[in-house]
């Protein structure tokens, strides 16, 4: 059995709530009653959101053409040493919908961190939310 060098030295929960108050660019999460005990005999609810609201991970699927999808890269791949990178200058619900984020920005962000984005680290980028 192979074990790991790796020493931790926080463990952070980021998963947001879903609610209709959490912040999307394309809109926040709505939630519709669609089924009535009265009318269906059962009560059953629709939720309508982007894949990309709350806490997420993009996987390479998403970028890229026959990249890999979250449910083909190992769960210990998500286990690691990660980057906090501070967008909110530019991203967030103040700045409107669909801003992309560009390669300048992600390098000025680092470069504020004083670290160095390797091959493997996970970048975290909340939305105008810095922990």
């Amino acid at each position: 059995m192979k074990t790991s060098s790796l020493k931790i030295k926080a463990i952070y929960d980021l998963t947001w709530n879903i609610s209709n108050k959490i912040y999307h660019p394309s809109g926040s999460p709505s939630f519709e009653l669609y089924e009535t005990f009265e009318k269906e005999g059962c009560q059953t609810s629709r939720v309508r959101m982007s894949l990309h609201t709350g806490t997420h991970l993009d996987s390479p699927a998403h970028f890229i053409k026959g990249g890999k999808s979250i449910d083909q890269i190992p769960i210990n791949h998500f286990i690691g040493e990660g980057i906090v990178l501070d967008l909110s200058k530019k991203y967030g619900p103040e700045y409107g919908a669909n801003q992309s984020i560009t390669v300048k920005d992600l390098i000025e962000a680092e470069k504020a961190t004083g670290h160095k984005i390797g091959p493997n680290s996970m970048v975290i980028i909340p939305d105008g939310i810095i922990f």
